[in-house]
């Protein structure tokens, strides 16, 4: 009885933490403080100590709620903070004593991020209309691209997309149910995937109305879960060509299951009992097939040549999967795995080595000039 109660805490801990949309709540407060304008940049106070990404030569989104920047280059310590070259994007610029928020998107819109203004759309899944983002392009083969977790920024994609519409490829963003811009699911529980592929199957049904003669499936984080779920699935097969992933969760237990296990004060036999019953507790209540949600272990079922990006220090999607689905396909795998990165920091980290890998990965898939 003791391991069933458990099991089932265990369960609602893993849907209130991962499965189930984050309640409404007062928006998230600062993580910086402009302690000074220097020069071209800006003497940064980290407000919440957990602003690390400050510290590094990282491109970072700086968000106010009447601007947004960019923080380029090295960062320089100073005796009254962290200085970061600053590019400023639209609105009001940073002033001292201002409270600003990192944004890891990087842009606040796809006008700054590619040069063309997107067309906000609608697509049509089977819970009704999902929002999505309409970027032009002259080529026959288009992007799909997936954000990360439902409470990620809609415009997540955004850095990824540079690099598909430098080569002139018509793009759309697509959220999915549960996410900000989409229906809620009767039951509220998302599902890696195994519900949410309809939605990105709509947005594809969308990109071959319009003229695209096959797609590209991108996704970052949870998207690239619910795009491989998606390329599995979709018909025909042959709309779809090609995947790029980025640091995606191939294995939904062995990243939540981490999670659950550092929670668990118990030997190594009573822990592993703990673990296999909050596995098959969670499985039963909420409907998750741990075997369709390790694509690892699917991973002879692969037929697309993937372009996968995933960094070493990844804390949130385990990189060994990333390293196993590489090692297992190399036939059909290209691996970027940067050193010392954590998730979804890959254009981060250099923006020119991305997107050049990208355009390398499209020349082979979808070989022409834009």
């Amino acid at each position: 009885a003791a391991t069933v109660a458990t099991g089932v805490a265990g369960s609602e801990r893993i849907r209130d933490g991962a499965l189930a949309p984050m309640a409404e709540g007062p928006a998230p407060g600062p993580d910086v403080r402009v302690v000074d304008v220097v020069g071209d940049g800006l003497v940064l106070e980290d407000l919440t100590g957990s602003a690390r990404d400050l510290n590094s030569p990282l491109v970072l989104g700086l968000q106010s709620p009447s601007g947004y920047g960019q923080l380029v280059g090295a960062p320089q310590r100073m005796e009254s903070g962290i200085w970061r070259n600053y590019l400023h994007l639209q609105g009001t610029p940073p002033r001292r004593g201002g409270d600003l928020r990192i944004d890891l998107s990087a842009f606040a819109d796809a006008e700054h991020a590619v040069g063309v203004q997107a067309e906000p759309i609608d697509v049509e899944s089977d819970l009704g209309r999902i929002s999505a983002l309409h970027v032009p392009g002259a080529r026959g083969e288009w992007v799909v691209l997936v954000h990360g977790r439902i409470s990620a920024p809609y415009r997540e994609p955004l850095r990824m997309l540079r690099a598909f519409v430098r080569r002139g490829h018509p793009a759309l963003i697509v959220s999915y149910r549960n996410a900000a811009g989409a229906p809620r699911a009767p039951d509220g529980i998302s599902r890696f995937g195994l519900d949410e592929w309809a939605d990105i199957a709509a947005g594809v049904a969308v990109a071959r109305s319009r003229g695209a003669d096959s797609v590209i499936l991108g996704g970052l984080s949870m998207g690239g879960a619910i795009a491989m779920a998606a390329a599995s699935r979709i018909a025909p097969r042959e709309a779809i060509r090609g995947l790029v992933l980025d640091s995606p969760v191939l294995d939904l237990w062995a990243t939540i299951g981490v999670g659950a296990a550092r929670r668990l004060r118990a030997g190594v036999v009573a822990r592993r009992l703990l673990l296999a019953c909050t596995k098959s507790v969670t499985r039963v209540r909420f409907g998750l097939d741990w075997r369709a949600l390790d694509h690892t272990r699917r991973a002879d079922s692969l037929s697309l040549p993937t372009l996968l990006f995933h960094g070493s220090a990844d804390r949130v999607a385990p990189v060994d999967r990333s390293d196993a689905l590489a090692a297992e396909r190399p036939d059909l795998v290209v691996y970027r795995r940067p050193p010392g990165l954590g998730h979804v920091l890959s254009w981060n980290a250099s923006p020119d080595a991305y997107e050049d890998a990208v355009a390398e990965f499209l020349e082979r898939v979808a070989p022409g000039t834009g």
